[in-house]
């Protein structure tokens, strides 16, 4: 997986659009609404935020033109 700045203005909208799902998940949660698909969702957004700590070092390649 490429990795992720952090720090880029994509990054930092999705963890925008990611506080407003969650909110909103939080909320019908609380209502009783689809409690399953919720916690899913939740559990989603956790796995999300996660993946710029998973994400694995580049890796450099050499290319030898000996022959």
């Amino acid at each position: 997986m490429a990795k992720i700045d952090q720090h880029s203005l994509t990054w930092k909208q999705v963890l925008r659009f990611m506080e407003q799902q969650r909110a909103e998940a939080i909320e019908m949660l609380r209502a009783g609404s689809n409690s399953d698909k919720q916690r899913g969702r939740l559990d989603l957004l956790d796995e999300l935020e996660k993946l710029p700590q998973q994400a694995e070092p580049e890796r450099v390649t050499t290319d030898t033109y000996l022959t």
